[in-house]
């Protein structure tokens, strides 16, 4: 991210499309935190990104809509080939998402939209291998292709 002289920090994005944006919060936890026992299939995974969703729409400071970034799934933990004994013990076929989920809630001081409002804001979910600071290099780069205009929200102070 680059540096925001206004925010003393940290936390600026510029797209793709030439908008700036700010990350004006971070939610992040484990994505599997709380699954004691068993292995991750797709179904779950799908759960796990739709609570994601759920999480980003109710406890953001925003209220838009959020996005996901898709993220990418696996058939392995550590290397590929290590879940094998598991498909042939339960018939069924693993799935790994990365092993962090994080919500992000993004600003910009442009609207989307009305050029009446202030700005425009936006919720993003992602996952990544790792806990953030920084965001990982795959996901900054998909943050920075989102198209802003079809997906944030606008508001007034």
């Amino acid at each position: 991210m680059e540096y925001d002289n206004a925010y003393h920090l940290h936390c600026a994005i510029t797209l793709h499309s030439g908008r700036s944006i700010i990350l004006e919060e971070l939610l992040q936890k484990q994505t599997y935190a709380g699954l004691l026992e068993g292995i991750p299939f797709a179904s779950l995974n799908d759960q796990r990104m739709k609570w994601a969703l759920e999480t980003g729409r109710t406890k953001c400071i925003n209220e838009s809509e959020p996005l996901l970034i898709a993220p990418d799934r696996r058939d392995y933990l550590r290397e590929p080939g290590d879940m094998e004994h598991f498909r042939s013990y339960n018939g069924g076929r693993p799935e790994w998402l990365p092993m962090v989920q994080c919500i992000g809630g993004f600003k910009s001081i442009s609207p989307a939209h009305n050029y009446n409002m202030d700005g425009s804001h936006l919720v993003v979910v992602w996952f990544q291998n790792e806990f953030a600071p920084p965001i990982s290099n795959g996901a900054l780069e998909k943050i920075k292709s989102i198209d802003w205009e079809s997906s944030a929200t606008d508001y007034e102070f």
